[in-house]
């Protein structure tokens, strides 16, 4: 047990340590496309073994990339990645992303040259070995608060971990949302090219684009569904609710019901609003729902009010994991899934869809895999820490020790 207490505490220190080194490489990351190596210019894969077996000192870098990196530091991330995932054992891959495999894990690495030169660089993903998934499982599961983990392989539930437990998964909710869309155009209740025009009295908070869009501007189902799965967009997710209707979406989702909207959510969490949200916290479903019947009133709450700690967590979306695995599996829009990647890495799989949600204090990422052999994943994974912040990263870097052992 103290070996893998120690384990635990490198991988969240070397998450932390190489989550602001990556962040500080990716301002010098934007450049222009790879160019195509010329006839005696090394290849990216060359420069990024020499970088690794001879050092920065063997390597060109751009002027540009010089003055954002210094080789000092550059030097102390090579060493990061030495340290804590062992010594250098080789490069996989042709062209950017690359694998870079270590002794005891491995990193995800881009590059860009520049007739030879390093323009562009940024290590991501580190992810620690474990001896199996049962081994990644337990790491994960040991963090603070309460956390849970659903995985199922082609239908079948493998890992059960606290699955059962409704707990707070942020936007993840909306998973329902596009699935009671895909049933009621299977029903002819709607279709996908159907115009809505938004209505701002109903707008929500970032996160997202549409909120700030003229009052009545016309997008399409398929519109607002893309902008909700791929950047979690709540004004497009509510419009999406009004037209469906609350009835629609609470069937379709695998947890306490009403569910409500985001504007309601903000609404609930304002200042201002103690006594509706006492009776709403403290009523049963048929109470919510006839709070929400009547409305809330009032103005949405400045932004920067869930910038820092975490806002009355009791109003939420609350789901078990192995609801949210199961849920993602009859999506059948796989293409909308598909469309943004999280913080994971789509290159490494057949398939990768994903829905996020995160807030101060919660985090849940659901995904739906497909490995280059065929088999099938789904995975849910929760974090709830009450009033205390969650690491984000250290989140990521777990779940990633666990996602390798499924491919």
């Amino acid at each position: 047990m103290t070996h893998l207490h120690g384990t635990i505490r490198r991988t969240r220190r070397v998450a932390g340590i190489l989550g602001l080194l990556s962040t500080f490489l990716l301002s010098a990351f934007a450049v222009p496309a790879q160019e195509q190596p010329r006839d005696g210019t090394p290849t990216p894969e060359a420069v990024l073994e020499a970088l690794f077996t001879a050092g920065p000192e063997a390597v060109t870098f751009t002027d540009e990339f010089a003055a954002a990196v210094s080789v000092d530091r550059l030097q102390t991330i090579l060493s990061s990645l030495g340290e804590h995932l062992g010594p250098f054992r080789g490069i996989e891959g042709t062209d950017s992303p690359f694998t870079v495999r270590f002794v005891n894990g491995t990193a995800i690495a881009d590059v860009v040259l520049s007739d030879g030169a390093i323009a562009g660089l940024r290590f991501r993903q580190i992810t620690p070995a474990t001896e199996d998934l049962a081994a990644a499982v337990t790491r994960f599961m040991d963090r603070p608060g309460e956390v849970a983990l659903s995985i199922r392989r082609n239908g079948e539930e493998i890992v059960a971990r606290n699955a059962d437990r409704p707990l707070a998964v942020g936007s993840s909710f909306k998973l329902a949302v596009l699935r009671a869309l895909e049933l009621a155009v299977a029903a002819g209740d709607a279709r996908w090219d159907e115009v809505v025009h938004l209505d701002h009295g109903e707008r929500s908070l970032p996160s997202g684009v549409t909120q700030d869009w003229p009052d009545g501007t016309a997008a399409t189902l398929e519109t607002l569904a893309v902008l909700m799965i791929s950047m979690s967009d709540n004004t497009a997710t509510d419009a999406l609710i009004h037209r469906l209707g609350r009835d629609a979406v609470d069937a379709a989702f695998p947890g306490d019901t009403p569910v409500l909207t985001t504007r309601e959510a903000f609404l609930l969490k304002a200042p201002d609003s103690t006594e509706v949200r006492d009776r709403y916290l403290n009523g049963d479903a048929g109470t919510r729902r006839e709070i929400l019947r009547r409305g809330l009133s009032g103005a949405l709450p400045p932004p920067d009010l869930f910038a820092g700690a975490p806002v009355h967590p009791g109003i939420e979306w609350f789901a078990p994991a192995s609801g949210l695995t199961q849920l993602i599996d009859r999506i059948d829009r796989t293409d909308v899934l598909a469309v943004s990647a999280g913080p994971f890495d789509a290159g490494s799989w057949q398939y990768l869809g994903y829905k996020g949600g995160s807030e101060p204090g919660v985090v849940n990422m659901t995904l739906r895999l497909v490995t280059t052999d065929g088999t099938r994943y789904s995975v849910s994974a929760t974090q709830n820490r009450g009033h205390h912040a969650v690491d984000l990263a250290d989140f990521v870097q777990g779940l990633n020790m666990v996602l390798a052992h499924l491919q």
